[in-house]
């Protein structure tokens, strides 16, 4: 099986820890709705969601600054929504990886086609996969309208308030989440046509981190076939194939691991296990040329290899909480608890082989590096399987 994950604009390439960022023309950063007692914002926030999941189909561009030290970041696109939960984000501009496309499909499978170097070679990627997030951190195939609000909406509890500030001379009406303190969490000015988002910022530490614009809204009819990347003659492909269909394991992971663990389920977490050792053995194999730089190919495998490991890593998340479920109450030492240390120290070495792919002669020590840390975690994993089988 090989796929190659989709590099856009993604992940890595940016750290989001959120520095200082240039003041928002006169908008001070602490709200003025919360020191003057504003009216309650969370009825409008609900206005807006339930307005756009009535909506069938819509697209809009959108301009996303990030703030990253001193150096803004600046990723352009344009968003294509259609119900029940079909997305396309087409990158216009974000570094090196401009004319990047990916969709969430009718069957749900989110599918890329690459941008930059790489151009034209089309994939299958996990759902959460790190590398389709954009520099603020957000997923592409989660910016859709119902999403960024609905996530907003989660924001709000406990000293957490959402307050609302009318329209005044020079701007729109706007929604902000405050913290109890005053501080800004989110700031969202409403387009006074359309009732939604028309510019997001959000802040981290009291200061401005990223400001999503979005213009040129349309409620429009929008063919099937535009929420779909298929195979033709012309497209570079390595071997784009999926993670082998696991039932026992999908059915675990769409009840999020509470039906507990059956006998079938042990023998695909044990092939999964076995998968990644097998990947993770292959990960430094003929990546470089004699210049020390990528060879022809080898950026290419390391891309999909990481695909790869993110996409088990994906499918063995909800075992931990089934482990737990057959596990008797009070347990000294749970497996459980053993599973899911095991299986974070092995998406933290995937985590940390991504910016590899950035650089143009690859740090071997740090793959190895990281290969030895997912060794030693994937042979706890393997050794719970076996437990479990005698249980």
């Amino acid at each position: 099986m090989r796929r190659l994950a989709l590099s856009v604009m993604f992940c890595l390439m940016f750290p989001t820890a959120a520095l200082a960022a240039p003041a928002e023309d006169g908008n001070a950063p602490h709200s003025p709705t919360a020191k003057s007692a504003a009216a309650d914002g969370q009825a409008e926030l609900q206005s807006m969601l339930e307005r756009v999941r009535r909506m069938k189909e819509y697209c809009f561009d959108s301009a996303l600054t990030t703030y990253i030290g001193n150096k803004p970041v600046v990723e352009t696109g344009k968003l294509f929504f259609k119900s029940p939960n079909m997305i396309r984000f087409e990158v216009i501009k974000s570094a090196s990886h401009s004319g990047a496309i990916v969709v969430r499909q009718s069957d749900g499978k989110i599918r890329g086609q690459m941008g930059g170097i790489l151009r034209g070679i089309k994939v299958t990627l996990s759902p959460d996969s790190k590398l389709l997030r954009s520099a603020n951190g957000f997923s592409l195939v989660e910016s859709d309208l119902e999403s960024l609000l609905s996530g907003a909406e989660h924001k709000i509890k406990g000293d957490i308030k959402c307050l609302a500030l009318p329209p005044a001379s020079g701007r729109s009406e706007e929604v902000e989440i405050v913290e109890g303190d005053g501080d800004l969490v989110d700031r969202i000015a409403v387009d006074p046509k359309n009732k939604i988002p028309l510019e997001w910022n959000i802040y981290n530490g009291n200061k401005l981190f990223s400001t999503l614009t979005i213009s040129n809204f349309q409620c429009s009819d929008l063919n099937d076939d535009l929420f779909t990347l298929r195979t033709d003659f012309a497209t570079k492909s390595l071997g784009d194939e999926d993670i082998a269909v696991t039932p026992n394991l999908t059915a675990l992971r769409k009840d999020d691991g509470n039906r507990g663990l059956l006998s079938q389920s042990i023998k695909e977490i044990e092939g999964a296990t076995k998968r990644m050792r097998d990947i993770n053995n292959d990960l430094s194999d003929d990546l470089l040329a004699k210049d020390g730089n990528w060879s022809d190919s080898g950026r290419a495998i390391f891309l999909t290899n990481l695909a790869d490991l993110e996409s088990l890593e994906y499918e063995l998340r909800p075992v931990g909480t089934a482990i737990g479920k057959n596990e008797a109450s009070g347990s000294t030492h749970p497996l459980s608890d053993t599973w899911n240390k095991g299986l974070s120290d092995c998406e933290k070495a995937t985590e940390q082989l991504i910016p590899q792919l950035w650089t143009d002669k690859p740090d071997m020590q740090s793959i190895q590096s990281a290969q030895e840390t997912m060794k030693t975690a994937l042979a706890q994993l393997r050794q719970i399987t076996t437990e479990l089988q005698e249980l």
